[in-house]
């Protein structure tokens, strides 16, 4: 068995070499030849402790992130829960919460359709995220809102509320920011001419700005066609740390001009070493987490037993190996 895993792992590793293989051509410096003819680089000073000083004696910062797990067997014989956390530097202890379930079985009519459940999932992690946010604003007002992953995804699946947000940061001139662990766009091929683009296969623009910024770089695409512009958002790259991998933020266009700021502020806020991402972000991102232990423990105490282990209970956890 192991051999034909090494064997299937060695024909992917042949497949990549082929498929990349124009791509990997290009030198560190050929890279940014072409980043410059698409986009604006700039050195990103990390901030300053009098501006830091002053964001916190306007308001602070707003940190918000959201997490979902399920618990369970196949579809529909689950439940999701969701989490959604903000915590300001104005005030560390006071956490804001918002918690949310979401069960198949209970949905009417009954489906097995596997692909509308799993975008209800999506539309309701977004809906705590900007709820939990939308509570907290209700005491706080922070100088800066940083939000975890793309904005875009807010616009998508819940509207009505990403305006509500929107129209409230506005009108008390909050910087709105969503800073992007994991990049899946492809806005650099994207915007390449067209006679240097059908050089290459199609790339996304993790690989293709993995280590080709230096820490502290930044760079803004010109441009951008993959619909952020179109939805009033306004985006942008950042090395943020040691670590090879860049970072994304996006703010709302009215806003585009606090970028450098912003990114500046996130300096400040990261661990060079680290893997690119505000610690007090990481910080919440623990604090939303549902583990499968904590789902569990909760449906065991408050499910009735015919219930728990009719329903939610999968064979696979019965397994003694």
């Amino acid at each position: 068995m192991e051999k034909k895993i090494i064997e299937e792992i060695q024909k992917l590793n042949t497949a990549l070499e082929d498929y990349y293989k124009e791509f990997m051509k290009l030198s560190k410096s050929d890279w940014r030849h072409l980043l410059d003819q698409i986009g604006f680089r700039y050195k990103v000073e990390e901030m300053k402790k009098s501006s830091l000083k002053r964001i916190s004696e306007n308001g602070g910062i707003l940190f918000t992130d959201a997490s979902s797990n399920h618990y369970g067997g196949a579809y529909p014989h689950f439940a999701t829960l969701f989490r959604g956390v903000s915590i300001s530097t104005a005030d560390m202890e006071s956490y804001y919460t918002l918690s949310d379930v979401f069960i198949p079985l209970l949905e009417q009519p009954l489906t097995s359709n596997t692909e509308e459940s799993r975008k209800k999932e999506e539309a309701k992690l977004a809906a705590i995220e900007i709820e939990v946010t939308l509570e907290a604003l209700k005491e706080k007002s922070p100088a800066v809102l940083l939000m975890d992953g793309s904005l875009i995804r807010f616009a998508i699946l819940q509207p009505e509320l990403w305006e509500e947000l929107k129209e409230i940061v506005l009108e008390r001139g909050i910087v709105l920011a969503g800073v992007i662990e994991e990049i899946k766009t492809s806005i650099v091929y994207e915007q390449l001419p067209e006679n240097i683009r059908e050089k290459f296969n199609a790339f996304y623009d993790k690989e293709a700005l993995f280590n080709q910024l230096d820490y502290k770089e930044a760079i803004e695409i010109h441009g951008m066609k993959e619909g952020k512009e179109t939805r009033g958002m306004y985006s942008a790259f950042m090395r943020s740390s040691r670590d090879p991998s860049v970072i994304g933020v996006d703010l709302l266009e009215e806003q585009k001009e606090e970028m450098e700021s912003v990114l500046s502020l996130i300096l400040a806020l990261t661990d060079e070493n680290g893997r690119g991402i505000p610690l007090l972000l990481d910080y919440v991102d623990r604090e939303s987490r549902i583990t499968n232990k904590m789902i569990e423990e909760m449906l065991q105490m408050y499910l009735e037993p015919k219930f728990y282990e009719k329903l939610f209970r999968s064979q696979r956890s019965k397994r003694i190996y």
